[in-house]
């Protein structure tokens, strides 16, 4: 179990879960996946260019991923099919990043598809819910003040989801 962690993700992330056998079973799963997607992908995902991108205004996060264990990580959160995605990210024919609340940064709440012209051309959240009228917001702020454009759709009403 520990090993499994400190392969995939470079250090132990949590020690002593308080469901142990369930934990470990998870993470021989993910550990598994992770083995079999590991030679398409790399250890390593060619994105530090888009860094650049990160940003944060103090209550939500962008971040780049760098590691195939966290695009892997992020497909099992979100139960979406962003793992799929590891051939055209190791092109370079389109980047993903992710959406955090600042302080559950280990949590998954939205991932970003960006393609090579700088535009936001998906968003999904966990099993592709689509985002709400706050992340949209968030997502404005940080497109204009990084230089994205926004393909994807405003939400129409305050509550509502596109």
């Amino acid at each position: 179990y520990l090993a499994n962690q400190k392969e995939m993700y470079g250090k132990v992330k949590e020690k002593y879960p308080q469901y142990w056998l369930s934990e470990k079973q998870m993470m021989c799963n993910k550990y598994n996946a992770w083995k079999k997607i590991q030679g398409q992908l790399g250890f390593k995902i060619n994105q530090e260019e888009m860094q650049q991108y990160e940003y944060d205004d103090g209550f939500m996060k962008v971040f780049v991923p760098l590691m195939s264990s966290d695009i892997l990580d992020e497909a099992q959160q979100q139960q979406h099919c962003v793992a799929s995605y590891v051939d055209r990210i190791r092109a370079g024919q389109t980047h993903i990043l992710f959406i955090r609340y600042m302080n559950t940064p280990e949590e998954s709440l939205l991932t970003v598809e960006v393609n090579p012209n700088k535009e936001i051309v998906q968003v999904r959240g966990f099993q592709n819910r689509a985002y709400t009228h706050a992340e949209w917001d968030f997502m404005k702020e940080w497109a204009d003040k990084k230089g994205l454009e926004l393909k994807v759709k405003e939400p129409k009403e305050e509550n509502d989801e596109v």
